[in-house]
């Protein structure tokens, strides 16, 4: 048997998600509206429906939650470290990639074995730029857990919060897990009451599967490495609440040596999307790095990086014709390149260094993932 499709909803991570979303204020039909929109319209309607459906659900089952309770926010407000889809929860989940244990505290429990296990074996936590905490074992490690937490891409803040949560391990996961825990039961009794929601994505992702090899599935979602590490057998599962985030490990690449592979694919992720969206992607970056592609304006922006300045003194400085400064200064306002502050009747520019930084890691995982 070449797949293994679990057909069990992961509780601890299906809560997970649906609150990363509502306390942030996300709402799932504006997924529907990213680069991961699919090839055909039948496809596209089933992804805004399934969409609607992750946000009556939501709703429904975090109906009296307190957005703004210190708690809920420490776990699930949105982190700055230029990737949208993370907080303090899904890196202390979806970091630690199993699925052994769908049941909630099951999977609570194996979470923390997994910190204790690669804390044991020498593991440290490598610098990346995506959704969960990556992990790897060489002889070129930052040092200490302050070095790997220094090392990552989270503001001073986060750094400090994330550093509390990874020293007192298991007392961070098991509170967030009381926290959850009454929201996952409800969550999971709606479930119960209506198994179409998940069924529709088991029964899809056994019929796409049927005739690929785990390596060929792996390459064709974009998980080109993975597929150089993949085993014989593919342990899939298919998640309702995360929308559009996929987590894939082969085998040879897990720490724990397994002899599957893992895929955890979001609710709106379909085989044309994931083709799809890198497609789109690689022609966004197309055109940033055309924006970029001129002397003049690099010049402005390394000047705008040092300090504001306004469309006449630039004029000035560079010696150039001011409407074509005004016109370059739109358009790498329009790329996100750069920020704008009005002052009376005077618009200052000045250089978004984290909009640049995210372009950067956007580029290299485009190219080499």
């Amino acid at each position: 048997m070449a797949y293994n499709i679990i057909r069990k909803p992961f509780m601890l991570l299906e809560t997970v998600s649906m609150l990363y979303r509502y306390v942030n204020n996300i709402r799932a039909e504006a997924t529907t509206k990213r680069p991961n929109a699919v090839v055909n319209e039948e496809r596209r309607k089933a992804n805004a429906q399934r969409a609607q459906q992750v946000q009556q659900v939501t709703s429904q089952v975090c109906a009296d939650v307190d957005r703004s309770d210190p708690e809920m926010q420490r776990f699930f407000g949105r982190t700055d470290c230029g990737c949208e889809n993370t907080c303090l929860a899904i890196l202390l989940t979806y970091s630690f990639h199993t699925l052994d244990y769908p049941g909630f505290w099951d999977h609570v429990e194996a979470v923390c074995k997994l910190w204790k296990l690669y804390q044991e074996e020498g593991y440290w936590i490598q610098s990346s730029g995506t959704v969960a905490l990556s992990f790897t074992k060489t002889m070129d490690s930052p040092g200490d857990l302050v070095r790997q937490i220094k090392a990552l891409n989270y503001s001073a803040d986060f750094r400090v919060e994330l550093m509390d949560a990874l020293t007192h391990f298991s007392e961070t996961v098991y509170r967030m897990a009381e926290l959850i825990a009454p929201l996952s039961e409800r969550l999971e009794q709606v479930y119960a009451d209506n198994p179409h929601l998940l069924e529709e994505r088991w029964d899809y992702w056994e019929n796409t599967t049927r005739n690929l090899s785990p390596s060929e599935f792996l390459r064709t979602m974009g998980m080109s490495d993975e597929a150089e590490d993949a085993a014989e057998e593919t342990w899939l599962a298919a998640s309702f609440m995360n929308t559009n985030i996929m987590a894939a490990m082969g085998a040879k690449n897990s720490l724990r040596n397994l002899d599957h592979n893992l895929v955890l694919v979001g609710s709106l992720i379909s085989m044309e999307s994931v083709a799809i969206r890198r497609g789109v992607e690689l022609d966004s970056i197309s055109v940033l790095m055309k924006c970029l592609a001129d002397r003049k304006r690099l010049e402005i922006l390394h000047r705008l990086a040092k300090e504001r300045s306004y469309g006449l003194a630039l004029s000035e400085s560079i010696g150039m014709d001011p409407g074509q400064i005004s016109r370059n200064l739109g358009m790498m306002h329009n790329f996100g390149f750069l920020k704008l502050e009005r002052e009376s009747l005077r618009a200052y520019y000045v250089a978004d260094r984290e909009a640049f930084h995210e372009f950067l890691m956007r580029l290299e995982e485009a190219v080499f993932s």
